[in-house]
């Protein structure tokens, strides 16, 4: 029997088998988060365009470019989180949620509150002590509202009142004001301001829709969450393109509603989702670039050509800026949010150390860190410029000085922000023990009450009892 197994094994007798080689698979490359300088970059990048956008008194050339890099931030925040949760969640086998919450807490609020709390007091200054020798075109004196427009102002089609700085100051500081602009109300100085309310808002709901999927769908949470995730951006899609944009009430709702421009962030978290299940695939760096690039192409080109005047050149002046805007919203939109999904599958399939391409440069990564201070705090530096620019008897060479000087200056107000606040407050984020003197002092007592008690609560008859008999171990 030992000699029949030998010779169908093929080798001499007390040696094993042979095994034969399987075929070489094309395996996937798993991906595991860490940090993508490309990412910095556009976020750098982007930036910058926005301002520019504001600077430049909402330049059309510029505006679709903002709409879309704005999308295109979105899209980056759902997958950067969601990759972050998924791997501090595999990691340590829990569920990160205090942490999470504590750290986009101390990242967003303390530099929203500090712009929102400075300008709200300037306004105020504005509306109570009006300057005197404010006056308009005509020699008349300005209202409230156009005393507000140098300070910063706001789109048109919204509903201006004396009282919508203060509300919209106020709502800001609890992160609801984009709500309050989708029902037409004017954000002020502060209108810019939606995406971050939006941002905070998926921050809070972000770790409830993990800890859900974790629960219900014990057995394949990613699975489901590809589901939910992909059908989700189908249906606020779809939700939008059922609406009239004929009216302006309609635009502010698509472009301001959460639950209306939470497709790109449900977009984001399915990439992170689907390459932490299949991985990235081999030739994902090229590929995914290309389809970035003609996604947001396409996202942007026609409204681009639109606004530039390649319409009117051509014969087509009679399409509407609003129904143009709407189809943006109705359609471009959502492929400037696949864009961004292809763009992060490229930078992640970037090797580790890669320098090599424009975003990845120092000066791109330098504004990546700043971007978020200087996206929140540009738009009053943009009131000179808007001024000047309305100004006939001066030439778009003081309109263009106007523009660097505004810009290198919420550059230079960005970078102060960075430096003292943000940067104290990320590191107090990041820090284990961050409790406040009150919240420390409620576990001190708590700490000292269980000593007593031998763990037990004073609140239950039993712990009062052993509290009672217990010597006195909280003294000097």
């Amino acid at each position: 029997m030992t000699t029949d197994a030998t010779a169908a094994s093929g080798g001499p007798p007390g040696e094993d088998a042979p095994t034969e080689e399987p075929a070489p698979r094309r395996e996937k490359i798993e991906f595991k988060m860490r940090s993508l300088p490309a990412l910095d970059g556009m976020r750098g990048i982007g930036a910058l365009v926005v301002v520019l956008y504001h600077m430049t008194g909402h330049n059309k050339i510029w505006q679709m470019w903002g709409y879309g890099l704005v999308v295109l931030f979105m899209t980056m925040s759902g997958f950067l989180l969601t990759s972050l949760w998924l791997q501090r969640r595999y990691e340590v086998e829990h569920h990160p949620g205090r942490t999470f919450v504590r750290r986009r807490i101390f990242r967003v609020v303390p530099t929203n509150t500090i712009y929102t709390v400075g300008l709200g007091a300037l306004l105020l200054l504005v509306f109570f002590f009006p300057p005197a020798d404010t006056t308009d075109d005509s020699g008349g004196a300005l209202d409230q509202g156009e005393q507000v427009e140098i300070v910063g102002g706001d789109g048109e089609g919204c509903r201006e009142t004396d009282a919508s700085p203060v509300v919209a100051a106020a709502t800001n500081l609890v992160f609801v004001l984009n709500f309050f602009q989708a029902d037409g109300m004017c954000g002020s100085v502060f209108s810019h301001l939606w995406t971050v309310n939006i941002e905070f808002q998926f921050y809070l709901l972000l770790p409830l829709f993990m800890m859900g999927l974790w629960r219900v769908a014990k057995r394949d949470p990613v699975k489901v969450g590809l589901i939910v995730t992909g059908v989700g951006s189908l249906l606020v899609w779809a939700n939008r393109l059922r609406l009239d944009y004929s009216t302006d009430s309609a635009f502010q709702m698509a472009y301001f509603r959460t639950d209306m421009r939470f497709d790109s962030i449900l977009i984001g978290i399915f990439t992170a989702l689907a390459l932490y299940r299949w991985g990235l695939p081999r030739r994902a760096g090229p590929w995914g670039l290309a389809a970035a690039v003609l996604f947001f192409a396409g996202g942007i080109g026609r409204s681009t050509m639109f606004q530039g005047g390649f319409f009117d050149w051509i014969g087509m002046d009679e399409i509407d800026l609003d129904l143009e805007l709407g189809f943006w919203l109705q359609y471009q939109a959502f492929a400037v949010a696949v864009s961004g999904a292809c763009f992060v599958v490229w930078a992640a399939s970037r090797p580790p150390g890669a320098k090599s391409h424009i975003l990845e440069q120092r000066w791109a990564l330098w504004l990546g860190a700043l971007s978020y201070s200087l996206y929140v705090i540009h738009l009053p530096f943009a009131g000179p410029s808007w001024l000047i620019a309305e100004n006939d008897s001066l030439t778009n060479w003081h309109r263009a000085v106007a523009v660097i000087v505004g810009t290198a200056a919420a550059i230079f107000a960005s970078w102060l922000l960075h430096i003292f606040v943000e940067q104290p407050f990320m590191r107090r984020g990041a820090h284990k023990d961050w409790d406040v003197p009150i919240v420390s002092a409620w576990r001190e007592k708590r700490e000292r009450s269980k000593d007593r008690t031998g763990g037990a609560s004073e609140d239950d008859p039993a712990g009062r009892a052993a509290a009672e008999t217990a010597p006195d171990r909280t003294g000097p």
